[in-house]
């Protein structure tokens, strides 16, 4: 939970990678290098393509998210990347490719990266601890469910639930309540949906979700959406707190 990921910093290391490479290399082969694949792995190419789009995808929402003001100069290099991406010849030798991978697009992935760096830095405050904290006490739920006498269903199905929250507190300093907002509502009408069965659990059991809904509410301050919040007040997940204890 310490090391949370920066984006900015991760596509400044791929770029910079591509940009040293050699010109007259095909660009099949310098991709397949920089991403630590054999040149003939055409779908994990493709794979590490796809993600590295979507890595550009959520720099460009933590810039929106924790830059003020005018945000075009953080912006910029992720828009280049975009170009970079949409424009790609395989076919062709690095060279043809390289150029656009400039002095600007690097400036600007060290500007994001040295503002988000701080900016994460800045926001370990009240709120970011104690999202460490809920990140440890899932670590301990997790073990609890596997010793738990659910039934083995149940059991994969909390599991699933606490590691899709533990993974969204852990970008909670990059992408701020948004990272919990759409897990908190998916976990919320996964539960709902299957409310009965959670209920028929033996008393043990029970104890155990009890603990899971408990945290579920503690994760939930963290988000200041209102109709999360809402979501949550009204869902049959509380409903089944009396019954749990």
């Amino acid at each position: 939970m310490d090391n949370v990921t920066n984006p900015a910093a991760e596509l400044l290391k791929t770029m910079e990678t591509l940009r040293g490479a050699n010109g007259d290399s095909s660009t099949l082969d310098v991709l397949a290098h920089a991403f630590d694949l054999k040149n003939s792995d055409v779908l994990g190419l493709g794979a590490r393509l796809v993600e590295l789009g979507q890595l550009n995808t959520r720099a460009k929402k933590s810039i929106e998210l924790h830059v003020f003001g005018i945000k075009d100069m953080y912006l910029t290099p992720f828009n280049q990347i975009s170009l970079l991406l949409a424009d790609l010849k395989l076919t062709s030798t690095w060279k043809h490719n390289s150029h656009k991978i400039n002095d600007m697009m690097i400036m600007g992935l060290k500007f994001a990266d040295h503002f988000l760096s701080n900016s994460i830095a800045t926001d370990s405050a009240p709120k970011s601890s104690k999202a460490v904290d809920l990140a440890s006490k899932i670590d301990a739920l997790l073990d609890d469910c596997l010793e738990s006498d659910l039934e083995d269903d149940l059991k994969q199905f909390f599991a699933d639930i606490l590691n899709k929250i533990r993974s969204a507190l852990t970008q909670y300093r990059i992408y701020g309540p948004s990272a919990l907002e759409q897990v908190l509502n998916e976990t919320v009408g996964a539960i709902n949906r299957r409310g009965i069965e959670i209920t028929s659990q033996s008393d043990v059991s029970k104890g155990f979700i009890g603990s899971v809904f408990d945290t579920i509410g503690k994760v939930n301050d963290l988000v200041s959406a209102s109709d999360t919040v809402k979501a949550i007040a009204t869902s049959g997940a509380i409903f089944f707190l009396p019954h749990l204890s």
